[in-house]
């Protein structure tokens, strides 16, 4: 996914993103927390926020988040994002 959000921004002359550890720890258990939960939204079913849950780890500055589900691969939710408009702002 990240090489497919750096072409991206390449195309719309944006600089690079690169990876964080905590970030993509705290998605993937958002995302396991989903479905084990039967949920797909960006509140969880407490009432807290992407902002929220990385508050609890001590990430600051978070600018948005992106989720996807039902897409065949990377390639299609990169597709979807980008025929987003609020997706498309968060990836660019």
């Amino acid at each position: 996914m990240l090489s497919l959000v750096n072409q991206e921004r390449a195309k719309a002359g944006c600089s690079p993103v690169t990876a964080d550890g905590a970030l993509a720890s705290l998605a993937e258990d958002f995302s396991e927390a989903m479905a084990d939960q039967g949920f797909f939204d960006h509140t969880d079913p407490s009432g807290a926020s992407p902002w929220d849950r990385a508050a609890r780890l001590g990430i600051t500055g978070l600018g948005g988040e992106n989720i996807a589900r039902g897409q065949a691969d990377a390639a299609a939710v990169m597709d979807a994002w980008m025929n987003s408009p609020g997706h498309r702002a968060n990836i660019l």
